[in-house]
């Protein structure tokens, strides 16, 4: 029997091939079973993280929104409120020509819907209010006002909270699955809690979740 240290070479490479892509097999197998249930479920932990984060993303726009206005970002002559919160990362001017602004971070100004999420949220703005006629609604005037919507991006699965914020600096939550498009006439008559920090959004969640 040849036992020649180069022999012996190869077996231990063949030996640690063969674990290599025993391994590979393994993990394949696991992805294939795991397949219908990825993304992995979260925890209630890890829900409830995602809402303060989206809490604190509100908070960061709206300080944002007030330091925009301060200056003619566009150069249309006019110091307005950002009409697209994306703007307060990138706003253009009247010729489409981009200007940097970042107030916020990009991460943040691109979460604008189900594929495009931070930390399991997404904001939409919301360009016109309800009027205390049913079924109307005006149109936001930028030199006086904004407003956005946070939602998670799959309800239950990576947030139950929505929230609501405008020009007057204060957040709203509620845990309802439906998705706005008009900001309310009176978010508190809508039943939409304010929520001035991070212990009150905690009180609102501990309701929301003993529920479930």
């Amino acid at each position: 029997m040849n036992n020649s240290p180069q022999n012996k070479k190869l077996s231990i490479i063949g030996i640690v091939f063969t674990i290599v892509v025993t391994l590979g097999f393994i993990a394949a197998a696991v992805h294939w079973f795991n397949r219908y249930t990825w993304p992995p479920k979260l925890t209630i932990k890890d829900l409830q993280a995602n809402e303060v984060q989206a809490f604190k993303n509100l908070q960061l726009i709206a300080q944002a929104q007030q330091k925009y206005k301060k200056k003619d970002w566009d150069r249309d002559g006019k110091k307005n409120y950002a009409d697209f919160f994306i703007h307060l990362w990138k706003s253009v001017d009247a010729n489409g020509e981009p200007i940097p602004v970042e107030l916020i971070p990009k991460k943040l100004a691109f979460a604008t819907g189900h594929g495009r999420t931070i930390h399991g949220y997404y904001f939409r703005d919301l360009h016109d209010r309800s009027l205390p006629v049913k079924e109307q609604a005006r149109k936001l005037d930028y030199e006086k006002e904004w407003a956005i919507f946070g939602a998670p991006a799959r309800y239950a699965a990576t947030g139950f909270i929505m929230f609501l914020a405008d020009n007057s600096g204060r957040i709203f939550a509620k845990n309802q699955r439906a998705i706005l498009s008009d900001y309310p006439y009176d978010p508190i008559s809508d039943g939409w809690s304010e929520i001035k920090g991070v212990k009150q959004l905690a009180n609102l969640q501990k309701m929301a979740y003993t529920t479930k």
